[in-house]
């Protein structure tokens, strides 16, 4: 036959859609800003004209078959990568794989690459791949091409129980790839050595003069390691065929080339990119439409929370936040803001109680609510939920209707009893609780339970211009030692350790019925309208600000700037106290008072022991069964006699 010239058909690549979800995943949780070179797995089959990228390529590739990706952190680095350089450089390390090792693996003579930048906001992908191939400045010419004979292809069938892709024939006999060096050594440049690889191309497709692209390389060795300027090759080319009911593969259409190179033939510069509709231009996809939406909505919520980890604190942790279980007691003004607050740290379990109705005066001041909700006098813990589902899908949340038993609400047992044991269910289930009502006797019972498990309890309210929010102390751990810090190191450090005062306190009176002879102002919480949403983002922040400290709930309280030191979001104060009228805040810290009506160990210990018949007596009595109980009559007392004694005439 007339000399020709070898001919070259292109591979496309196929990238699973799993492949995505895993970048995505690499990018959120490993990688984050690194945007250097990523080991990338590939394959490609025989008679099929793509490379392929599966969708555990990012995985654990393997260390021969293995190309690269790199995703970068913007566009515009994208864009500027220099796609040129970037070829010379692949072609550059794959030439070095070729002149330095003696024992070099097939996959070696192949480094596909992609470059990616993935939007995670809206889950567009714009991708390159490149498949870097060595060039010669001459054609190849075909001395003869030739089907094989009987004794090849019986070689042929013998290699493919090994399953190598790409092999030698020495003599007639199959020898490894890796050899290849050796055995030029050896025999020389005319022994009879035949190069087979499996080649990517469709058979019924590709004219008799035309090989897959991936011999470009495998040629490239041949020449610039081995030094040899005639030599052969085989396109191994297979169909699956069945006989007697079982499958073997058909090697009759593969293709013996005999090929030459001209001695004056020198390097060029190699090819790779891949095209995209004819133009050299990268690819783009958008896989938001085939993703669930929920799904999309929480990987941007996670997305917004890891680029705050990943550029400004690296030390938080964003898992211990989100698998918290929140309890709002209270669906009001701080309980829809705090509710949004929290969602967006991505916490992903809110339950509301409240027993109040939506009004036509709530949505303006209250987040979660709507002029609907009012007309419809939609329960508050029902709206809020559904609001709050509209708004962040992926958020468990539930409405519970429940009213709390107070001190000084005659109430009576059945009804008291069940409300209890629900409230004490809840608490139980809960991680963290946020005592958000309006009144102070509402938040008694849930002061005393929380305490007695040892929970994280916030606690907000409103005044006209102030505020004021504060976590409860929880009970010390039994190696905490002493109380209190010495002297010197409480003034050097300005910190308590955490066996810190509640609500109650900083009150020496008993909680009683607040609203009884109230005008209507004086019934509502009237605040200026800002002031919600300021105590609301203090009251969310202080609990994130708790669960960061090395301590946790039992976390010291930090009142000076360098009472920072455990906890990597700053300080971690026992209250904070705001001034809207003067724009000031101060952050007070007080120690668990000894005859508290709430968290003293008198009454835990009541509690715990009597369970409803304590907490009737407390309801059904006057503030003084309390005070009595945990010795605030005493103390009012002995506090009356030395105001009497230090006003007498014999002091003067």
């Amino acid at each position: 036959m007339s000399e020709q010239v070898l001919k070259f058909i292109p591979v496309k690549s196929v990238i699973d859609p799993g492949f995505w979800e895993s970048l995505t995943k690499k990018k959120l949780d490993e990688w984050k800003l690194d945007d250097s070179e990523k080991p990338l797995e590939w394959s490609y089959s025989p008679g099929k004209s793509f490379i392929r990228f599966d969708y555990d390529a990012l995985e654990k590739p393997s260390s021969v078959s293995c190309g690269t990706l790199r995703n970068f952190n913007t566009i515009e680095d994208f864009k500027k990568l220099d796609k040129k350089e970037y070829l010379k450089e692949a072609l550059g390390e794959i030439r070095n794989n070729i002149q330095n090792s003696d024992s070099i693996e097939w996959q070696r003579l192949f480094l596909p690459k992609i470059i990616t930048f993935s939007d995670l906001k809206k889950y567009h992908y714009t991708f390159w791949v490149c498949f870097p191939t060595m060039k010669l400045s001459k054609p190849i010419s075909i001395k003869s091409s030739r089907s094989l004979n009987a004794t090849e292809l019986q070689q042929l069938e013998h290699s493919e129980q090994h399953k190598e892709n790409f092999f030698l024939l020495v003599k007639n006999h199959r020898r490894p790839f890796q050899q290849a060096t050796k055995i030029i050594k050896e025999e020389g440049k005319d022994a009879n050595v035949v190069f087979c690889f499996e080649d990517h191309v469709n058979q019924d497709e590709t004219p008799e003069n035309a090989v897959g692209i991936m011999a470009r390389n495998l040629i490239f060795f041949i020449w610039s390691r081995l030094g040899l300027n005639q030599f052969k090759i085989c396109s191994v080319r297979s169909t699956l065929k069945q006989e007697n009911g079982s499958f073997s593969r058909d090697f009759s259409s593969s293709r013996l080339y005999e090929l030459c190179i001209s001695n004056d033939t020198e390097e060029t510069n190699g090819a790779g990119w891949e095209p995209f509709k004819d133009k050299l231009a990268p690819k783009k996809i958008d896989l938001s439409a085939s993703m669930d939406s929920r799904q999309l909505a929480a990987n941007a919520v996670d997305l917004n929370l890891k680029l705050m980890k990943w550029r400004l604190q690296p030390s938080i942790d964003l898992e211990i936040i989100k698998e918290k279980r929140i309890l709002l007691l209270g669906s009001g003004t701080l309980g829809c803001n705090v509710a949004r607050a929290l969602i967006g740290w991505g916490v992903r379990h809110i339950t509301f109680v409240d027993n109040g109705k939506v009004s036509y005066s709530n949505p303006v001041r209250q987040s979660l609510f709507n002029f609907a909700d009012s007309e419809k006098k939609a329960a508050k813990v029902e709206a809020a939920a559904a609001s709050l589902a509209l708004i962040s899908p992926n958020v468990t949340t539930r409405g519970v209707k429940l009213s709390i038993p107070m001190p000084g609400h005659h109430i009576d047992l059945e009804t008291t009893s069940s409300s209890v044991k629900e409230l004490e269910s809840l608490i139980s289930e809960h991680d963290v609780v946020y005592l958000l009502m309006d009144t102070r006797e509402s938040r008694w019972l849930p002061t005393v339970i929380g305490k007695s498990m040892d929970k994280l309890v916030i606690n907000a309210a409103l005044g006209f211009d102030t505020f004021m929010v504060m976590r409860h102390g929880v009970s010390p751990e039994r190696d905490t030692g002493d109380l209190q810090l010495s002297a010197a190191e409480e003034s050097k450090t300005g910190a308590r350790i955490c066996h810190l005062g509640c609500y109650f306190c900083n009150d020496v009176v008993a909680p009683a019925n607040s609203t009884a002879d109230r005008t209507l102002d004086q019934q509502c919480t009237v605040s200026r309208p800002g002031l919600s949403m300021i105590a609301a983002a203090y009251a969310a922040e202080l609990m994130v600000s708790v669960l960061q400290h090395r301590d946790g709930i039992r976390a010291k309280a930090g009142v000076r700037p360098n009472d920072h030191e455990e906890s990597c979001l700053g300080l971690v104060p026992h209250q904070i106290r705001g001034f809207l009228g003067q724009m000031h805040t101060i952050l007070p810290t007080t120690e668990a008072f000894e005859q508290c009506t709430a968290c003293s160990s008198r009454i835990i210990k009541h509690y715990q022991e009597g369970g409803i018949d304590f907490l009737m007596n407390v309801f059904n009595s006057s503030a003084g069964f309390l005070e009595d109980l945990t010795g605030l009559t005493e103390l009012h007392a002995a506090a009356a006699e030395i105001e009497i004694l230090g006003f007498s005439s014999d002091d003067e």
